[in-house]
């Protein structure tokens, strides 16, 4: 199984979340739904602890921070900005 994505990895900013293996619908949902704004989002990519990244904007998000802003309908450039802390 993959591993889970918890909060602590984060700093504690983010409640424990599913990973996209658990929830890869709505990770395409979300980036369909960044594109259909109008943002730009990049290819995935992958650190070296495996942890899936977009860029969206010229930033970089995790794909629990993606889910985070989906969960809370937040999904814009000012959620983006507003959860990497920018």
């Amino acid at each position: 199984m993959g591993a889970e994505t918890s909060g602590s990895s984060y700093g504690g900013a983010f409640p424990e979340m599913k990973n996209f293996h658990e929830r890869p619908e709505d990770v395409a949902n979300a980036l369909r739904e960044l594109r259909l704004q109008g943002i730009l989002v990049g290819l995935p990519m992958q650190d070296a602890k495996g942890v899936l990244l977009f860029t969206v904007e010229g930033f970089t998000i995790t794909t629990a921070q993606l889910l985070a802003l989906l969960d809370r309908n937040e999904l814009d450039v000012d959620g983006v900005r507003k959860i990497i802390g920018a």
